[in-house]
């Protein structure tokens, strides 16, 4: 087996957290709400604290009007 095979692929939760708040705001750009409410949710379920996703989420909602 290749020492390519056995790299460890997983992301830390940092650079996780940083990929999602960047697709969450490349969304909220391209005034694709829907997906930015479902990467923002995304980010949310992994880190519930995240301040940055839930203040997107809410400007996401808003501009769904998906706020009740």
């Amino acid at each position: 087996m290749s020492s390519f095979a056995s790299f460890n692929w997983a992301l830390d939760a940092q650079t996780l957290t940083t990929l999602r708040l960047d697709a969450i705001e490349r969304a909220m750009d391209a005034h694709d709400y829907d997906l930015a409410v479902i990467e923002a949710e995304e980010l949310l379920d992994i880190d519930r604290g995240n301040v940055e996703a839930l203040y997107l989420l809410g400007q996401a909602m808003l501009e769904t009007g998906d706020y009740v």
